[in-house]
């Protein structure tokens, strides 16, 4: 359990400030304030779009419309976050699962997290059509 534990903090704090670059720059993608409105009603900042080009392009917005090459690096980068984020998370629930005081708790923050976001996809679409 130690040995678990050790590894979530360090893949944790390793990880962290991308992935929290990650959960802020999708967030504001999810209300499309790094897009310019077609009537000129709104412009977002340079700064909006360069992260949003690091997040969808892993890479920052090209000056052109010209598509450059993928920057594999930070394409490299991006996946290992990724997996690390992974590792963390699953990491923590396994930690969850073998303390027998928390395991009802896991269960039903899993349960939660399924449950929930389905559940507002299927009422979305049954709202919209």
């Amino acid at each position: 359990m130690k040995t678990l534990r050790a590894l979530h903090v360090y893949l944790g704090c390793a990880f962290a400030p991308l992935l929290i670059m990650f959960l802020v720059t999708g967030a504001l993608q999810t209300f499309e304030l790094h897009e310019a409105r077609k009537d000129g009603s709104y412009k977002p900042a340079q700064w909006l779009v360069n992260a949003a080009s690091i997040h969808t392009h892993q890479r920052l917005a090209p000056e052109s419309r010209e598509k450059r090459d993928p920057n594999w690096l930070m394409r490299i980068v991006m996946v290992t976050a990724s997996l690390g984020l992974l590792a963390t998370v699953s990491l923590g629930v396994v930690m969850a699962w073998q303390l027998k005081r928390e395991r009802r708790r896991a269960v039903i923050g899993l349960a939660i997290g399924v449950v929930l976001p389905v559940a507002v996809l299927f009422i979305q679409h049954a709202m919209a059509g």
